[in-house]
């Protein structure tokens, strides 16, 4: 359900989830700003209380054009830069498409719905405690479970399968109405 997958902010949680997810195998792409080069060279590493990963070639991009549609958009990055949604979403979009965000605040599945349709979108709650140390690391300390829930009421399926998709990655995570 959930072949390829792109990160949106790829600070702590955006690295820290979509790394774990490209360890155990998954397509992620990880759309970078400003780490975009220190990451081209160094790839991304994690120290983590559930182990360490690297990435060494992780797949990177500037643009989400480059980037194209995907199975899941998961947006990860500060609630404050959410009006550049509206140009960052629709590339990465395709008919089945679902969009996770992992942001704190208020308003976030509105503004996501706004553009993609309630339909898409869910939401969690991430009880993690980690750090950006450098460009493209990060330090995970405690922590890592996920509660997700849809966004819009009889799409069921949806936060199952990526509650499975999370847990086959050894990422505790279950759902919530």
């Amino acid at each position: 359900m959930f072949s390829t997958i792109a990160i949106v902010g790829s600070g702590a949680i955006g690295l820290y989830y979509g790394g774990r997810l490209a360890e155990h195998g998954h397509d992620v792409r990880f759309l970078m700003r400003s780490d975009f080069d220190e990451v081209a060279q160094h790839g991304i590493r994690c120290e983590s209380v559930h182990g360490d990963f690297h990435l060494t070639q992780p797949n990177i991009f500037r643009d989400p054009q480059d980037c194209g549609p995907v199975d899941l958009v998961i947006v990860a990055w500060k609630a404050t830069s959410n009006p550049l949604l509206e140009k960052i979403l629709p590339p990465l979009l395709k008919e089945t498409t679902q969009v996770l965000t992992l942001q704190n605040g208020l308003g976030n599945c509105e503004t996501i719905a706004a553009i993609t349709g309630p339909e898409r979108v869910l939401a969690a709650l991430c009880f993690v405690c980690i750090n950006r140390i450098a460009p493209g690391q990060i330090r995970h300390t405690d922590g890592g479970k996920m509660a997700i829930g849809a966004f819009a009421t009889g799409t069921s399926g949806r936060k199952e399968a990526l509650a499975a998709l999370f847990q086959n990655c050894k990422i505790s995570a279950e759902t919530e109405e």
